[in-house]
């Protein structure tokens, strides 16, 4: 295994992490390559990168993937509606693969409507490495019950409301405060 702990971050890669596939959408060549590197830096090496969301719902029917990390602003079909898309494909085979939006946008307005759209977590640019291994982990060790209602489909939001299980919850009046990863 890789330790990071001596970047400040406190967390180690594990080997599971090791041989996922992540799958990195953005229009951004720069931002691709700045996630992959992110990913690489933590022994993540599986990675597939593409430059819009519709190539993205392409990697996703054709071979499979354990995480996508997608932004939230993209020509064509932004990350919000690729989320929606992803969710009800019926030629995606794994339609609840994770999803982690990734965005300059942190508006509370446009989180809520990417959670609404059923990503599992938001991640806002600009972000250290360590942020993203963060949220990573979060996603794949903490999963949450898929929900598949008329108005929703994706990960169960309640928890949002309480914190992660197992956490205390240290939100402040209108903002949500994430949980540290150990």
């Amino acid at each position: 295994m890789f330790d990071i702990t001596d970047s400040g971050t406190g967390i180690r890669t594990d080997a599971d992490l090791e041989i996922l596939t992540y799958l990195v959408i953005d229009d951004s060549s720069f931002s691709r390559k700045m996630i992959c590197n992110a990913l690489h830096g933590f022994g993540l090496l599986q990675t597939i990168d593409v430059e819009d969301a519709v190539e993205g719902l392409d990697v996703l029917r054709r071979q499979p993937v354990d995480v996508v990390l997608v932004d939230y602003e993209m020509p064509i079909i932004n990350g919000v509606e690729f989320t929606r898309l992803a969710r009800r494909d019926p030629d995606i085979p794994n339609q609840e693969v994770p999803i982690i939006m990734i965005s300059g946008n942190h508006d509370r307005e446009k989180v809520v409507e990417a959670r609404n759209a059923g990503i599992h977590e938001y991640l806002a640019k600009p972000f250290s490495p360590g942020d993203l291994y963060k949220r990573i982990v979060l996603t794949i060790r903490n999963p949450r019950p898929f929900i598949r209602a008329k108005g929703y489909i994706g990960p169960d939001r309640r928890w949002l409301d309480s914190g992660p299980p197992g956490r205390e919850d240290r939100r402040r009046e209108g903002g949500a405060v994430y949980p540290d990863v150990a």
